[in-house]
């Protein structure tokens, strides 16, 4: 065992004996009733399957779906456990639904208590385009030998063509369209409640880790669009409608020691990001607002805030030949 495997041995037995011992108390501030917390169990429930999915990866990353499903190596074509990471995959579908598949949660555990939109429902099954088949979650289509990890992956080509790369596909079954009306004929469009923090930039390398602080949001309730805190984003978002009252927002969010905090705050206390050189300054959990870390223009995905959105691609961006993630958010109401 190296230094890293063991660092990472040491973080999973801390963490996850501290978490055993754990009980409502870790809701720093979970006063609002019954839903409020079993809205917060759901959340150490995800989190806790994740820290025994990721205790068995010896870098210590939290599961990633790109790291589950490899790319294509270029000399070894398509083969289980072999390859690059496929940084396409690393959307909000593919994520939920690669837990779901290795039984890690169920596809009850992703849907919160709190739940008000109509366009979100738990997974009943589907056909290859989304429609609801109410057979249930589609555990036989687990086949690594043939490259399919969770229901909605797919296949990568047998062997890579140099300067190509993994393309951008969303989860058309196990689907995170948040962002689309409800339309009883085409399916529903959603299948969790979930934010968590966005598998892309510097905070995908350094917080998406069992070893992540007690002050890094790793999930959360949604939130409104870009963190917006006044005009039609905030007041005529959903996400109000989660807790009374239903004029602002409040929602649970969890840190990555495991603590859930119920907030009503977009900036938790002690939730900061520091640019190289600079001063920490209070980081709104749902926006990637730190841009000026990155030179200016509309990077602030490259850094390392917290940044909690649900996210339906992962594409290559073309400034920089990185992979980012697209964040979406619910409706206004109309």
């Amino acid at each position: 065992m190296n230094r890293t495997e063991s660092i990472t041995a040491i973080a999973c037995l801390s963490v996850i004996g501290s978490l055993s011992l754990t009980s409502a108390a870790m809701i720093r501030r979970g006063d609002d009733g019954s839903i409020a917390r079993k809205d917060a169990d759901k959340l150490r429930n995800i989190h806790q399957a994740m820290l025994h999915f990721a205790c068995d990866d010896p870098t210590g990353a939290l599961p990633t779906p790109g790291r589950i499903n490899l790319w294509t190596d270029p000399e070894l074509g398509s083969n289980p456990g072999i390859g690059p990471e496929n940084l396409g995959k690393n959307t909000s579908g593919h994520l939920y639904s690669a837990l779901i598949a290795k039984r890690y949660i169920n596809t009850a555990d992703v849907i919160s208590p709190a739940e008000v939109a109509e366009n979100v429902h738990e997974y009943t099954g589907s056909t290859d385009v989304g429609v609801p088949t109410g057979t249930g979650y589609e555990y036989d289509t687990y086949d690594p030998a043939n490259d399919v990890f969770w229901v909605g992956d797919q296949p990568d080509p047998a062997f890579d063509v140099a300067g190509q790369g993994p393309s951008t596909a969303p989860n058309l079954r196990f689907r995170v369209k948040i962002h689309r009306p409800y339309i009883p004929e085409g399916g529903y469009l959603c299948s969790t409640s979930y934010a968590h923090l966005q598998l892309s930039g510097k905070r995908k390398q350094l917080d998406w880790r069992v070893d992540a602080s007690a002050n890094t949001p790793l999930l959360s309730n949604r939130g409104p669009k870009y963190g917006a805190t006044e005009g039609d984003e905030y007041t005529q978002s959903p996400t109000l409608l989660f807790y009374q009252p239903q004029d602002a927002w409040q929602g649970n969010v969890l840190f990555g020691d495991g603590h859930v905090e119920f907030a009503d705050t977009f900036q938790p206390a002690g939730v900061t990001h520091t640019c190289e050189g600079g001063k920490p300054a209070p980081d709104n959990i749902f926006n990637d607002e730190f841009e000026d870390c990155s030179g200016g223009g509309s990077s602030g995905w490259q850094e390392g805030d917290a940044f909690l959105a649900l996210n339906e691609l992962c594409i290559r961006d073309g400034a920089t030949n990185q992979w980012r993630t697209i964040p979406l958010y619910d409706m206004k109401v109309e």
